[in-house]
């Protein structure tokens, strides 16, 4: 039908996408916080920088870069664009990086609290891992991603309208550098020119 085709690009369904991801993403971020500081092989000093540091994205993107992400890679299906909603899991130590890694797995195979979808699955699918963060990956690889080491999960909420939202693990340090007076401006920049792995 050619008006519910039409309405996938219009500014008003961005919107109502941002506010369905931002609400995935709200519920999913305190389920993992939650699970990680309950976790008992993990010290206070261990979590110092995971209960300060992480965070969760409430505000909204700019309309026009979620279309310029709808029409650039999705042939102008905002449906299809994935971080609507995310969040940062931020830690000092791999070890406590890993820990959020097994909550969040453990969060997808046990269901996550809701009723699912018909394939028997629970409330969240784990739909992607790009783990940038192994030294076995080519720096011209790592290159692809503005040169930055992190891991990067893609999750679906199968109970609220199968919304794909990101959660980003980044160790303090590297996001340091990142949020540094020169990091983000590098990466605007570089995504600016059209800069990927291909060129």
């Amino acid at each position: 039908d050619a008006d519910a085709e039409s309405s996938k690009h219009k500014p008003s369904t961005i919107r109502s996408f941002q506010k369905a991801g931002v609400a995935c993403a709200v519920s999913f971020f305190a389920l993992v916080k939650a699970a990680v500081v309950a976790d008992s092989s993990l010290s206070k000093d261990d979590l110092r920088v995971f209960e300060s540091e992480s965070k969760v994205a409430t505000a909204f993107k700019a309309v026009d870069r979620l279309m310029e992400k709808a029409y650039g890679r999705h042939g102008g299906d905002a449906s299809f664009v994935t971080d609507f909603g995310r969040m940062t899991f931020t830690a000092a130590t791999l070890r406590v990086l890993l820990a959020v890694f097994n909550a969040i797995a453990d969060i997808c195979s046990a269901g996550g609290g809701g009723d699912g979808d018909e394939s028997g699955g629970g409330q969240y699918t784990l739909l992607r891992i790009k783990n940038l963060l192994d030294t076995t990956i080519a720096d011209g690889k790592v290159a692809a991603n503005s040169g930055y080491r992190n891991t990067n999960l893609l999750l679906r909420d199968n109970d609220r309208g199968q919304h794909v939202f990101e959660v980003q693990l980044n160790l303090q340090s590297l996001e340091r550098v990142k949020n540094g007076p020169l990091g983000h401006k590098v990466f605007e920049v570089l995504r600016k020119l059209g800069y990927s792995a291909a060129n």
